[in-house]
């Protein structure tokens, strides 16, 4: 064979080489991008550009927005209160009712109570005639109602004969005919709801004044409300 010949047999041969290289190279790419394709589709993890880690999983999640936190002085507080002795159990019922409503921020469960054996009710000493909208305007405007509200029924209670029902007043302070009458455990109770600047205020009025609590024996709230 002449030396042109061999050369161009070696120059076939060198040709069908790379095209034979280039054709393995072709179908081992091919291979991985099936690979990966299956991968995404049955939640194989995929590297993400910024070396994270993906697990996609054929649908879209959207998360639900987080829920609104309650808005009023008492969310924060326990809702739980420490069970008295001698309450009588309608009375136990209301008081526990009435707390949890107020941890809640749940006004209209408020009122609910409030209005449940009709307009008997008293929480303001002014010309308001709606509990719910009267606490949410005290609220609003920097005052703490419904905070009162569950710590004042977590202080001892007395009773006060009213007709002929049996009254159950939180504080028991609220149950003295004057300030000078309230004894040292009675005004402890009161702290840290009040202190010092409101006893020498209770002084001056000669009783107390601050907010009160009071529930029938048959399970009747008929009053929270603060002032003379």
């Amino acid at each position: 064979m002449s030396q042109a010949g061999e050369a161009a047999r070696r120059g076939g041969i060198s040709k069908r080489g790379r095209d034979r290289t280039l054709l393995r190279f072709l179908l081992a790419m091919m291979g991985l991008v099936l690979t990966a394709c299956a991968g995404v589709e049955d939640g194989a993890a995929v590297a993400t550009s910024s070396g994270s880690v993906d697990r996609p999983t054929g649908t879209a999640t959207v998360s639900p927005p987080p829920p609104e936190e309650p808005d009023c002085s008492a969310a924060a507080s326990p809702g739980m209160l420490e069970p008295q002795d001698a309450l009588p159990y309608p009375v136990v019922e209301v008081r526990v009712a009435v707390a949890e409503a107020a941890v809640a921020c749940d006004y209209a469960r408020l009122e609910a109570l409030a209005r449940a054996h009709g307009d008997r009710f008293t929480f303001s000493f002014g010309d308001a005639n709606d509990p719910a909208a009267y606490w949410r305007q005290q609220e609003a405007s920097g005052g703490e109602p419904l905070l009162f509200l569950v710590e004042i029924l977590r202080r001892p209670y007395g009773e006060m004969r009213l007709a002929e029902e049996v009254l159950y007043v939180w504080p028991s302070a609220a149950t003295y005919e004057g300030w000078a009458e309230v004894p040292p455990e009675a005004r402890d109770a009161l702290r840290p709801l009040y202190g010092g600047r409101d006893f020498a205020l209770f002084e001056e009025f000669g009783a107390y004044t601050g907010y009160r609590v009071g529930i029938t024996d048959s399970g009747e709230w008929i009053y929270f409300v603060a002032g003379d």
